[in-house]
């Protein structure tokens, strides 16, 4: 083989090396870079996930006070209509048994007269 044959053969082999080492670089290359493409959806796709489980802590405890304010008025709700049935069976009770509000003044002033009476009884055995 002449030395230019040598040349040509060596610059064949050079060439074909250079063009294997470019794919085996742009293979690297484009490797690299879905490397880094995916850590950056990675990350991102983390910081998602964090931000929905934020906003759903935030919403579920908006939820839980709404629905324990309507738990509370409707519960005041029932005692206030609970307590008006209570009052109005027991004024019906107590006017039918002659209880009534007169009667009831009445039953006072004569327990205060008899308190007096009492009084004025034990003041005159004292004597």
């Amino acid at each position: 083989m002449t030395k230019q044959q040598n040349a040509e053969t060596e610059n064949k082999d050079s060439i074909a090396k250079k063009i294997w080492l470019a794919g085996i670089g742009a293979y690297g290359q484009g490797f690299d870079e879905a490397v880094d493409q995916y850590n950056k959806a990675n990350t991102k796709t983390s910081e998602i996930f964090n931000d929905l489980v934020t906003t759903g802590a935030e919403l579920e405890a908006a939820t839980r006070n709404k629905l324990e304010k309507i738990k509370e008025k409707n519960l005041d709700t029932r005692l206030n209509n609970v307590r008006e049935k209570f009052d109005t069976r027991i004024s019906t009770v107590r006017d039918k048994l002659g209880l009534g509000a007169k009667e009831s003044h009445a039953i006072e002033r004569l327990e205060a007269k008899i308190d007096a009476l009492t009084d004025l009884v034990n003041a005159l055995e004292k004597k």
